[in-house]
């Protein structure tokens, strides 16, 4: 199937954005906490760091959920997967209304949204792949991709402006959201009637096998795991939790001028639907993923080495350009590089590498820079795990094509996609 020639169905775009709305709703609760901190901490009796276990709690429980929920993606197909995800993500919500002066209470309330959040995280690509073709899947990817800085500038804008009338208003309003979210779900079609990705497979070379243990030894859906895996860490676990400080520290930047400037890594994350659009116009996915993983290797360089605030500026922009980048990559070449009964599974492995990331890499970068320094460790650290991502993107093998009913490559390694039943291509899981 050439793509060149395949229309995208006019209702994809009403999918897309209707999926970006709900998607929301994991960063918009979030994200609710780091911005009242100031109103939680006396209204539960905490610490900051009972309040940094807050958030990190999605990390978790995300981490918890990723493999089972590539699982249920293929048992119960993505449309109740969606709905489940964006169900617990409101009950969750709705329920953190009624933890009052309860830490225990709300911090359960916040796993219950993080396993929400976590299917969400499995589930929405192959959404975009199965409705989009390659020509506007990149495209697709890229605007869902702008949901977690979506997310966060809500919260950011929004929530001081809210906390005079109280942090029990900030819930209120976050449990409507995620209940719009979960009702918009339920009402839509989410199974198109061109499966996308099926089609396509139908004219690539592809491994046979689809189950987990052929996904846990295909080398592709690994670098594409340890890929995102090392995004995660740079981008949590050293730049959005520790650069402000080293600012602080090295520069005598007060706090809120430094975690502004770092702000604005998360806010060009929003242009990843310019990324997209662009990939679609030159086709050239794993290309791009090296360009912006040598954008984030430049980025980190300069954050850590730069004596004057200009030389940072340069280093956070570079760094804001990977950010919007680097996701839409990752996801879009899983989706178009794997065979479809592998495609749940490999996000699966994905979201489970990025929160692995999330997790541990701000604790590890601190061990680092306690042992050393936060320029040390942002130099070495960092810096050398953003050229193993380099490396690694280098070894993710894009799915050939066949020419005049020749298959390219060695057939004898490979099957192509013509027989539904062979790589589980039929519409059972989808819908």
């Amino acid at each position: 199937m050439r793509d060149g020639a395949v229309k995208t169905p006019r209702y994809a775009w009403v999918v897309v954005f209707v999926i970006l709305f709900s998607a929301c709703a994991g960063p918009v609760n979030m994200f609710n906490v780091p911005p009242a901190a100031s109103v939680i901490i006396p209204r539960y009796g905490i610490d900051t760091v009972a309040i940094g276990m807050l958030v990190s709690v999605f990390s978790f429980a995300a981490v918890v959920m990723a493999f089972p929920a590539g699982g249920l993606c293929d048992k119960l197909g993505l449309k109740k997967v969606v709905v489940i995800s964006a169900g617990l993500t409101a009950a969750g919500s709705i329920l953190a209304c009624f933890s009052g002066g309860n830490y225990a209470f709300f911090l359960l309330c916040r796993v219950i949204i993080g396993l929400g959040f976590g299917l969400y995280q499995v589930a929405w690509p192959p959404l975009m792949g199965i409705w989009f073709p390659e020509k506007t899947r990149g495209t697709a990817m890229g605007i869902m991709g702008a949901y977690a800085g979506i997310g966060t500038i809500v919260d950011l804008n929004v929530i001081p402006r809210l906390l005079d009338y109280g942090y029990d208003l900030v819930l209120v309003l976050s449990a409507v959201w995620s209940v719009l979210a979960l009702v918009v779900v339920c009402v839509m079609n989410l199974t198109p009637k061109v499966n996308f990705v099926e089609e396509e497979a139908k004219g690539k070379v592809m491994p046979k096998e689809s189950s987990w243990a052929d996904l846990l030894k295909t080398p592709t859906a690994w670098m594409i795991g340890i890929v995102f895996l090392i995004f995660a860490w740079i981008c949590a676990g050293g730049v959005n939790t520790y650069y402000p400080v080293y600012l602080t520290e090295d520069f005598g930047i007060d706090a809120v001028t430094a975690n502004a400037m770092v702000s604005v890594c998360s806010g060009l994350s929003v242009l990843s639907f310019a990324v997209g659009f662009t990939m679609d116009l030159t086709g050239k996915r794993k290309r791009w993923l090296i360009a912006f993983g040598l954008s984030y290797l430049l980025g980190v360089v300069l954050m850590y080495s730069m004596p004057t605030i200009p030389g940072v500026w340069a280093g956070i922009f570079f760094e804001g350009v990977a950010c919007a980048g680097i996701p839409v990559c990752v996801r879009t070449l899983a989706v178009e590089n794997l065979p479809p009964g592998m495609t749940n599974k490999a996000l699966a492995l994905i979201t489970f590498c990025t929160t692995l990331g999330i997790a541990f890499g701000a604790s590890l970068y601190a061990l680092a820079a306690d042992a050393t320094s936060f320029k040390a460790a942002g130099l070495v650290m960092l810096g050398g795990l953003a050229l193993v991502s380099v490396v690694c993107s280098f070894f993710i093998k894009e799915a050939k094509r066949k020419h005049d009913g020749e298959l390219v490559g060695e057939p004898q390694e490979a099957v192509e996609c013509d027989t539904a039943d062979e790589l589980g291509c039929s519409a059972e899981g989808w819908e």
